[in-house]
Order: C-alpha cells, then sequence, then structure tokens
C-alpha cells in the first residue's frame, strides 16, 4: 500500500489561520475523517456477498473508535482558548 505524505501546506495554511495547537487539532480531525472514508470505501469495494465476516467487525470497531477520536479532537477544537 502506497504511503501517503503528510500534507505539511495544509498545516502550515492552518497555522496561519488558527495558531499551532489548534492548527495540529484541525489538522487531525482531517486526518481522522481522511481514515474514516478510506475504511468506508473498503468495506464497500470488500464486502462479502454471504454476509458479515470477522473482518467486518473488525473494520466496525475500527470506525467506532476513529468517530469517538474525531469527536474528541472536534470538541478540543471548539474550546476557546
Amino acid at each position: 500500500m502506497p504511503q501517503i505524505p503528510f500534507p505539511t501546506d495544509t498545516l502550515e495554511n492552518y497555522t496561519f489561520q488558527m495558531g499551532a495547537a489548534r492548527a495540529r487539532l484541525a489538522l487531525a480531525v482531517d486526518l481522522v475523517t481522511d481514515i474514516t472514508i478510506r475504511i468506508g470505501n473498503h468495506r464497500v469495494y470488500t464486502h462479502a456477498p454471504t454476509g458479515k465476516t470477522k473482518r467486518d467487525a473488525d473494520v466496525e470497531a475500527a470506525l467506532s473508535e476513529l468517530e469517538h477520536v474525531r469527536k474528541l479532537l472536534t470538541t478540543a477544537l471548539a474550546e476557546r482558548p
């Protein structure tokens, strides 16, 4: 699987807009959202026609954990300094 480069341009842009701490949080939210989308796409393209498999349960658990992380990051980003 190809390595995705770290989005330094986006981090620099967010740092200019929001400051360093909030920029890192905003980028973390973006990355978690991207990962969630990739996992969702994986589920669509590898769906077993016979129904749920163990891998599907693993993917569901990963999606659930990522959603919790995304909510925590979004909450931290929304807080006033």
